[in-house]
Protein backbone atom coordinates (compact mmCIF):
# COMPACT_ATOMS: atom_id res chain seq x y z
CA UNK A 1 0.00 0.00 0.00
CA UNK A 2 1.01 3.21 -0.84
CA UNK A 3 -1.56 6.21 0.08
CA UNK A 4 -1.16 7.96 2.99
CA UNK A 5 -2.69 7.47 6.15
CA UNK A 6 -5.82 9.69 6.98
CA UNK A 7 -4.66 13.16 8.32
CA UNK A 8 -6.65 12.41 11.47
CA UNK A 9 -3.96 9.30 12.53
CA UNK A 10 -1.34 11.93 11.94
CA UNK A 11 2.49 12.55 11.04
CA UNK A 12 3.68 9.80 13.26
CA UNK A 13 1.46 7.04 12.07
CA UNK A 14 2.07 8.00 8.44
CA UNK A 15 5.78 8.21 8.82
CA UNK A 16 6.17 4.58 10.62
CA UNK A 17 4.84 2.88 7.74
CA UNK A 18 7.37 4.07 5.36
CA UNK A 19 10.25 3.47 7.26
CA UNK A 20 12.49 0.42 5.99
CA UNK A 21 11.60 -2.96 7.00
CA UNK A 22 8.45 -2.10 7.91
CA UNK A 23 5.24 -3.81 6.88
CA UNK A 24 2.18 -2.74 5.95
CA UNK A 25 -1.16 -4.86 4.76
CA UNK A 26 -2.88 -3.54 1.80
CA UNK A 27 -6.40 -3.33 3.35
CA UNK A 28 -8.34 0.23 3.33
CA UNK A 29 -8.16 -0.16 7.09
CA UNK A 30 -4.18 -0.60 6.63
CA UNK A 31 -2.45 -2.32 9.27
CA UNK A 32 1.23 -1.38 9.62
CA UNK A 33 3.96 -3.44 12.19
CA UNK A 34 8.27 -4.22 12.35
CA UNK A 35 10.52 -6.30 13.71
CA UNK A 36 10.68 -9.94 12.98
CA UNK A 37 6.73 -11.05 13.52
CA UNK A 38 5.43 -8.46 11.29
CA UNK A 39 4.80 -10.62 8.44
CA UNK A 40 2.94 -12.50 10.77
CA UNK A 41 0.78 -9.78 12.47
CA UNK A 42 -0.25 -8.63 8.92
CA UNK A 43 0.13 -11.34 6.55
CA UNK A 44 -4.12 -12.58 6.67
CA UNK A 45 -6.59 -10.54 4.91
CA UNK A 46 -7.85 -8.04 7.03
CA UNK A 47 -11.33 -9.40 8.78
CA UNK A 48 -14.64 -7.57 9.23
CA UNK A 49 -14.51 -6.05 11.62
CA UNK A 50 -11.08 -4.65 11.58
CA UNK A 51 -10.73 -5.43 15.18
CA UNK A 52 -12.09 -8.74 15.38
CA UNK A 53 -10.54 -11.67 17.00
CA UNK A 54 -8.77 -12.66 14.25
CA UNK A 55 -7.16 -8.74 13.71
CA UNK A 56 -3.33 -7.50 13.35
CA UNK A 57 -3.93 -6.10 16.68
CA UNK A 58 -5.61 -9.30 18.14
CA UNK A 59 -2.33 -11.12 16.75
CA UNK A 60 0.10 -8.15 18.59
CA UNK A 61 -1.67 -9.29 21.55
CA UNK A 62 -1.82 -12.59 21.28
CA UNK A 63 2.07 -12.16 20.90
CA UNK A 64 2.25 -10.02 24.19
CA UNK A 65 3.15 -6.84 21.86
CA UNK A 66 2.02 -3.52 23.38
CA UNK A 67 0.74 -0.27 21.90
CA UNK A 68 2.62 2.79 22.10
CA UNK A 69 0.78 6.30 22.88
CA UNK A 70 2.33 9.21 22.69
CA UNK A 71 0.79 12.27 24.36
CA UNK A 72 -2.23 11.40 24.85
CA UNK A 73 -4.50 8.93 26.92
CA UNK A 74 -6.01 5.59 26.64
CA UNK A 75 -9.01 7.05 25.90
CA UNK A 76 -7.67 7.96 22.64
CA UNK A 77 -6.62 4.36 21.41
CA UNK A 78 -7.99 3.75 18.41
CA UNK A 79 -6.55 0.01 18.39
Amino acid sequence: ATSPVTPDLGVVSDTFWRLPNVKRSAHPFAFAAAGPQAEQIISDPLPLPPHSPASPVARVHELDGQVLLLGVGHDANTT
